[in-house]
């Protein structure tokens, strides 16, 4: 399964940094440490794992090495994903990491310079090691998925709960584990908690459009956004594979033997969807929760592979054709939305026409980061 999702990506590591004018910010806090001395985040509360890892990529190879890391770091999450499906003892995981290479959003940040999947390598990475009994080294990659995303805390400690929960005779083993990741990730936060003369004002996020954040505006971004995470049409598929889910849930075996990864799954998604409730800024804020989603769908379905060969051709569907139920009425800085019915280009064609737009405007700025909008 590596090799095909190497063989998929590989060609996107040519497409310049990416997309996501952030890139362009960690960059910027790479170049900026080496002409200074001084450590500026890129943004709030500081992702200094992967400025670090970015300005020495960077450094050494320009964008092209910087995708290719990231690439890498896909290919860590493809393999501990199928491991630890392994060691759930679910159905259909070479279908389910199929699905997982093939999802459009995970496709997309998979060769670019972005920490998303960063992070879901270091947290899947770590789950894997601790069915390995490699407690400490599992805290250390749970630390850098921390260092690299903040909110990664919330996949964590649903992780380290489960282990917790089933490993009644060595429990100690895993609070160690948990005490070790708090302690190396809160010296990931320090730089930025000190330039935030040792307030919290460093966790507060920078919108400049204070007028799109509205509860209520909130609310609908979240859901629009929830909505092509998986593309119009799969969600209403979706609808329908939770249909066939009650009914495997009715059955009293199938609940008692699957309770503890189902609890792990929800454990994880849910406090994703209550941060994205939040800050519905990128739909790649949602990544974190696909592959435990995947894991549910793999243990609710395990008697309808069909349904997941189905919702595999949706998600390739969603890449090349998007039908779009509402426009912004202002583009990145939307207080209002046109509604209808729009087909457009699907997710992935979207992500390689705004790649190109972005390295066309770094080579006519001379090969230079372009200022971000942000």
């Amino acid at each position: 399964m590596c090799s095909v999702a190497f063989l998929l990506y590989i060609p996107f590591i040519f497409l310049g940094y990416g997309a996501d004018s952030d890139s362009f910010l960690v960059l910027e806090t790479g170049r900026g440490f080496l002409k200074t001395g001084q450590y500026l985040p890129s943004r709030n509360p500081g992702f200094i794992v992967y400025e670090a890892v970015t300005l020495l990529l960077d450094q050494l190879g320009g964008s092209l090495l910087c995708n290719l890391g990231t690439l890498a770091m896909a290919l860590l999450c493809v393999a501990s994903f199928i491991y630890i499906c392994h060691r759930f003892e679910i159905q259909n995981r070479r279908l389910l990491a199929t699905i997982l290479i093939l999802h459009p959003v995970f496709w997309s940040q998979a060769a670019c310079t972005m920490d998303y999947v960063w992070a879901l390598g270091f947290l899947l990475g770590g789950t894997a090691l601790l069915f390995k009994e490699m407690h400490k080294t599992a805290a250390v990659l749970f630390a850098l998925a921390i260092g690299t995303r903040c909110t990664s805390v919330l996949t964590v400690i649903p992780v380290l709960a489960y282990f917790y929960y089933v490993n009644k005779s060595t429990r100690i083993k895993f609070i160690v584990c948990g005490l070790i990741t708090v302690a190396i990730a809160t010296v990931f936060y320090l730089p930025s908690f000190a330039l935030a003369g040792w307030t919290l004002k460093f966790m507060k996020p920078g919108y400049i459009h204070p007028e799109a954040w509205t509860p209520f505006l909130k609310l609908v971004k979240w859901g629009y956004r929830n909505i092509y995470f998986w593309g119009l049409p799969t969600i209403f598929f979706l609808l329908l594979m939770a249909w066939y889910a009650c009914g495997f849930l009715r059955n009293a075996n199938n609940r008692s033997r699957w309770f503890p990864i189902l609890a792990l799954c929800v454990g994880v998604i849910l406090p994703c969807e209550a941060m994205f409730m939040v800050a519905p800024a990128e739909i790649p804020y949602l990544l974190p929760m696909l592959p435990f989603a995947l894991m549910a769908a793999g243990i609710l379905l395990e008697q309808k592979t069909q349904l997941l060969v189905a919702l595999t051709a949706l998600l390739v569907f969603y890449s090349i054709v998007n039908f779009n139920i509402a426009q912004p009425n202002v583009k990145q800085a939307a207080t209002g939305a046109h509604f209808g019915l729009w087909m457009e280009p699907g997710y992935m064609i979207k992500e390689v026409q705004d790649r190109m737009t972005m390295t066309r405007a770094v080579e006519a700025n001379h090969g230079k980061v372009p200022q971000s909008d942000q």
